[in-house]
């Protein structure tokens, strides 16, 4: 996960946690078990800051209005899921495609980053934000026309790559 690489993280809650006798020998994820609200508040804090930026920087263009969502997984770690309404953006279904293409490539970028000339970001991209199937979304499905089971991900994967944006219906997509 994400956090246990997070070193600012890391050293942020060990330095609130020096009574520890083990401190020094603990991982990080250790570390946030042992303290997981000191862990959850400066995930909190760092995305607020984030969230700040994106408000007031226009980097995504005017906010008009947010969502946000905050969850737990597993193993206690917060996430955030949002939403942003951006001022003059193009709304699927009244917009043209073209518009909605438009927006979409001069905000979103979908790439893997030159493993020669962007290491870390090709790293982190792999790591952190490619999809790996496994247990969670294996799938063994029984086809019914011949009787043979197959194993499929329930997210579609590994999906087609385009190097065009392609605009697919919201409503049968996958």
């Amino acid at each position: 996960p994400a956090e246990y690489d997070w070193v600012e993280a890391y050293e942020y809650v060990k330095q609130h946690n020096l009574d520890l006798s083990n401190i020094e020998s603990l991982t990080p994820a250790q570390l946030f078990v042992l303290d997981p609200i000191l862990t959850s508040t400066y995930i909190r804090n760092k995305f607020d800051a984030l969230l700040e930026f994106i408000k007031w920087s226009n980097v995504l263009g005017s906010v008009k209005s947010y969502w946000v969502r905050d969850e737990y997984q597993g193993r206690g770690t917060c996430h955030f899921h949002c939403l942003f309404w951006i001022e003059g953006a193009p709304v699927l279904g009244k917009s043209t495609d073209v518009e909605v293409a438009e927006f979409v490539n001069r905000l979103i970028t979908c790439r893997l980053p030159d493993k020669e000339k962007e290491p870390s970001l090709y790293n982190y991209v792999l790591k952190y934000q490619s999809h790996k199937c496994g247990r969670y979304c294996k799938r063994t499905i029984k086809n019914k026309s011949n009787g043979k089971f197959t194993t499929t991900c329930r997210f579609s994967f590994p999906r087609k790559s385009s190097k065009e944006f392609i605009l697919h219906d919201v409503v049968s997509s996958k």
